[in-house]
């Protein structure tokens, strides 16, 4: 009866010690987001101050844990691409225009074109999936491409798709590809994704409210035109480089975008603004 009742107690005791950790954690986490929210209506307050609008409602609420990584993107050099997309035997102009029979490709830096005058039938069920199978087809990362939006182009349809690393868009990566009756007759593209790896681990993002004060210093220009905060998100931003390397780090990154078109980044590791 005694080791009985010794082990009811114990129970009881770690019963009582689970309830007692609970309430302090979710005390603790009721505190950050009470702190939180008094720290962006100071911050909204501050902004108003200086012609900057900002509606609460769109401010991501806490830090997340986040990565770099690398990418392999595409470039002038990376001949298996150009052979997946032009086939053997392409010629290259004094200009730098890569082109096989029908098909044109140029490559400046992180931009890429392409047309087909002439495209085989690659149309599947839908656009979306023909898209896919393409990218799949001449060595795209076509599981880091998400489905935007589509646009008419003539008698041709446009998909564009934005590149994603996990749950968070890569702001300076995208591919549009139009698609005629007949197959894929043209890809515009920014830093090209072939494939991806991790850098480091995952680190807090630094707070938006101390990028929303960086942003007051940027934004800063005399004048008394108001400007009104559009979106904030987190996510990747890759950079301008010169020089066509091909494996490339993509850092964790606030974007900011106001009304008058203006877009803000800023390094999500240290909250400097990205200045190119």
């Amino acid at each position: 009866m005694e080791k009985g009742k010794m082990k009811t107690v114990i129970i009881m005791v770690l019963v009582i010690i689970n309830i007692s950790l609970i309430s302090f954690f979710i005390s603790l986490e009721s505190r950050e987001r009470r702190i939180n929210d008094i720290a962006t209506t100071q911050m909204e307050s501050l902004l108003t101050e200086n012609n900057i609008i900002l509606d609460k409602k769109i401010v991501p609420k806490g830090s997340p844990k986040i990565n770099s990584f690398y990418i392999e993107r595409v470039t002038s050099e990376n001949t298996e691409f150009i052979t997946k997309l032009l086939g053997e035997g392409y010629s290259i102009s004094d200009s730098g225009v890569i082109s096989r029979g029908d098909k044109q490709l140029i490559i400046e830096n992180d931009i890429i074109k392409f047309t087909d005058n002439n495209p085989e039938n690659l149309k599947l069920n839908s656009a979306e999936s023909t898209c896919i199978e393409y990218m799949k087809k001449i060595g795209i990362a076509a599981d880091m491409y998400k489905y935007k939006s589509t646009n008419p182009s003539g008698n041709n349809t446009k998909l564009i798709f934005t590149a994603v690393y996990g749950s968070y868009e890569i702001f300076d990566s995208y591919i549009s590809i139009e698609i005629s009756d007949t197959g894929v007759c043209g890809i515009q593209a920014k830093n090209l994704i072939l494939k991806s790896e991790n850098a480091d681990k995952k680190n807090r993002a630094v707070d938006i409210n101390s990028v929303l004060v960086n942003l007051i210093k940027e934004h800063s220009n005399g004048s008394n035109k108001i400007t009104d905060i559009v979106s904030i998100n987190l996510g990747y931003y890759i950079g301008k480089y010169t020089v066509d390397y091909s494996r490339v780090l993509s850092i964790p990154a606030w974007q900011i975008v106001t009304n008058d078109g203006q877009i803000y980044c800023y390094d999500a590791r240290n909250g400097r603004f990205i200045n190119e």
